[in-house]
């Protein structure tokens, strides 16, 4: 199952290479989403990426932004998780001359 969200990507992390002649490719974004209703205000968290080619697209940008994140529920035989499959940001608004 997809779901798409618009929020502040604040961050990333990335690896890929190997530890222990496994192959790792870790990558996570940093997305602030609201607290609700146990408090006030918003906090960061950490969501997994499906693939490094997630942050490749976005690492040139000024961190924080805006954008447009699609997310895609994935369900092991002990956990569910939200993984990022995609980052779109929005277009910021033209300065004034």
């Amino acid at each position: 199952m997809q779901y798409q969200a618009e929020g502040v990507v604040t961050g990333f992390t990335k690896f890929k290479g190997e530890i222990d002649g496994q192959t790792i490719d870790a990558n996570t974004v940093f997305v602030e989403v609201s607290i609700g209703t146990m408090g006030k205000g918003t906090r960061t968290v950490a969501r997994k990426c499906a693939t490094e080619d997630v942050i490749k697209k976005i690492e040139h940008l000024p961190f924080p932004f805006k954008a447009h994140v699609t997310l895609e529920e994935q369900a092991t035989a002990k956990k569910e998780s939200l993984v990022v499959t995609e980052i779109k940001p929005l277009q910021q608004g033209k300065q004034a001359a």
